[in-house]
C-alpha cells in the first residue's frame, strides 16, 4: 500500500538517504547561502520570491526585506505561514543511461510564519543583512547609518522558524565525467566540487558558476588545477583563488 505523504509532517525528507539531519549543516548553510526563496499563499494561489536574507540563529528567524506596500506584504497579512528555501548545485553527474543522469545538490527547507516588525526590530534586522552583504564595511564609519524615514519606507519580515529540513547528494571527487554547469563537459584535470570554494570569476566572456563555483565560460580550452596555482583560467575566464584556499 502506497503512503499518504500528504499526511506526512512537512519537513519530513522522502529520501532518507539523503536527508540531513544535522542541526548544525542546516544553519550553517543558511547562514551562508547568498540569496533565498520565499513562497506566500493568497487564496489558495501560491506565489514565489528571490530575496536577500540573513539567518539569525539566536533568535531562530530570518529576516527579509521588500518594498513599502506589494504582493509579499499582502500575501503575508493575510496569511502568515510562509516556506522558505535555499539551495546550491554541486556537479552535474553524466551517465550510460538516460535515466541514471543526475546532479550533486545540498538545500534547507524552512516553515515557519512570517511577520511584519518595526521600530529597533526591523533596524536590527536589516543592520544583520548590511553586515553579511557587505561586511568589510562599517555603519557610521564608510556609510550613514540608516534612518527612521528609511524605516518607514521599507516592509521588514521575521520569519519564526518552526521546522526545517536539509537534503544533500554528494559522489566520489572522482566520479567519471563529472563537470560543474557552464563548462560545456570540458574536462577539468584534478578537480572536486571543494576545489574552487573561495574563487572569484575576474574579466572574460561566456557562462560561468558564481564565486566558490569553479567553472569556465565557453570556448577556449579545458583548465588545470594545481595546488601551487594563483589563477585558473577556462577559455576566457579566470579564477582568482585566495592563498589561503591552495
Amino acid at each position: 500500500m502506497s503512503r499518504d505523504y500528504a499526511a506526512l509532517p512537512p519537513n519530513q525528507v522522502r529520501r532518507s538517504d539523503r536527508a540531513v539531519t544535522d542541526e548544525a549543516w542546516i544553519a550553517e548553510m543558511l547562514t551562508h547561502a547568498p540569496i533565498g526563496t520565499l513562497a506566500t499563499v493568497h487564496e489558495g494561489q501560491p506565489f514565489i520570491n528571490s530575496n536577500l536574507f540573513v539567518y539569525d540563529a539566536q533568535n531562530q528567524a530570518i529576516y527579509t526585506h521588500t518594498a513599502q506596500v506589494g504582493r509579499t506584504r499582502a500575501n503575508v497579512e493575510g496569511d502568515a505561514k510562509v516556506c522558505f528555501s535555499v539551495s546550491d548545485m554541486g556537479r552535474l553527474l553524466p551517465a550510460d543511461e538516460a535515466l541514471e543522469f543526475s546532479v550533486e545538490y545540498s538545500g534547507v527547507v524552512v516553515f515557519g510564519r512570517a511577520t511584519l516588525i518595526e521600530g529597533e526590530q526591523a533596524e536590527r534586522a536589516l543592520q544583520m543583512l548590511l553586515d553579511k552583504y557587505f561586511p568589510h564595511l562599517q555603519s557610521g564609519r564608510d556609510y550613514r547609518p540608516i534612518t527612521l524615514d528609511e524605516l518607514k519606507r521599507t516592509s521588514v519580515f521575521q520569519i519564526s522558524i518552526d521546522s526545517w529540513s536539509g537534503k544533500r547528494k554528494q559522489v566520489e571527487d572522482e566520479f567519471p565525467g563529472a563537470f560543474f554547469y557552464g563548462q560545456h563537459g570540458e574536462r577539468l584535470v584534478g578537480t572536486s566540487q571543494s576545489d574552487f570554494r573561495g574563487a572569484l570569476p575576474l574579466g572574460g566572456g561566456g557562462n560561468s558558476p558564481p564565486a566558490g563555483r569553479g567553472g569556465g565560460g565557453g570556448g577556449g580550452g579545458g583548465g588545470l588545477w594545481t595546488p601551487l596555482s594563483a589563477c585558473v583560467t577556462f577559455g576566457r575566464r579566470t579564477l582568482l583563488v585566495f592563498p589561503e584556499f591552495l
